[in-house]
């Protein structure tokens, strides 16, 4: 078994097999599956893309955190889509401008942060709130960098 540690998990598998499980600090979702080959896969789909429509993808997943978290109940689908934004941010990025790089890069400490406590934050409809706030504030910085609305 090896062990890597990230911000809010830690990874636990054969390196061989490709295939992971990540124990996570809630109490709810204590294991996850995660197949690196998939996400390998999904990886090389996404920087298929322009760096534009990368960016109107990242944009979405904001709003759709924007919209998810005003209710308790899909406290499991925004944990996902906080995860899958951090992965976004970091394949587009090196592709950005470094402005855009800089403000990518907040945006995903955040996401990780947010990630991290999200245990914390959905039990507390103020704070679900106030996240709803600034994702949905952030997904429309997002799509304005995308250039894809004018």
């Amino acid at each position: 078994m090896e062990c890597i540690d990230r911000v809010n998990a830690c990874w636990f598998g054969n390196i061989n097999s490709r295939t992971y499980k990540r124990r996570d600090r809630t109490l709810f979702c204590p294991y996850v599956i995660i197949n690196l080959k998939n996400l390998e896969e999904i990886r090389d789909r996404y920087l298929r893309d322009s760096l534009p429509v990368r960016l109107g993808g990242i944009s979405a997943d904001l709003a759709r955190i924007a919209s998810f978290a005003s209710l308790e109940d899909n406290w499991k689908v925004v944990q996902s889509l906080l995860e899958e934004s951090e992965f976004f941010i970091e394949w587009t990025a090196p592709e950005a401008s470094l402005e855009e790089k800089a403000f990518l890069v907040e945006l995903q400490i955040q996401l990780a942060f947010w990630h991290r406590i999200w245990t914390e934050i959905y039990t507390n409809s103020n704070e679900r709130e106030k996240l709803s706030q600034q994702a949905s504030s952030w997904s429309k910085k997002v799509l304005e960098m995308s250039g894809l609305v004018k």
